[in-house]
């Protein structure tokens, strides 16, 4: 198995996990916790496409707001835009992997 296929197994499984959580969960803020489910999934985004990217220092295919949203250092808290939804993230996951 190459590195490639370990990364689409690893991202279809993630994409498993996401999906069937409940729409109404993933912006909850649970005491103690800087971030939601909605910004973890968006984070796991940016910092692939960071890593991916990084030999090449190639541009990134993300909008350019989501560093700005999903980036290290931020936080739900600091929104003010407005935020890709669960099934807009999901759907750049996948597209991603191809």
């Amino acid at each position: 198995m190459t590195i490639l296929d370990q990364y689409e197994l690893t991202r279809g499984l993630f994409i498993d996990s996401i999906s069937p959580i409940a729409k109404d969960l993933i912006d909850l803020q649970p005491p103690g916790f800087r971030n939601t489910i909605h910004w973890q999934i968006g984070h796991v985004l940016v910092i692939a496409e960071e890593i991916a990217n990084f030999p090449h220092r190639s541009k990134s295919s993300l909008p350019d707001n989501y560093k700005k949203l999903f980036g290290r250092g931020t936080k739900p808290n600091d929104w003010r835009q407005n935020v890709p939804s669960m099934d807009q993230l999901i759907l750049d996951l996948q597209d991603q992997v191809n």
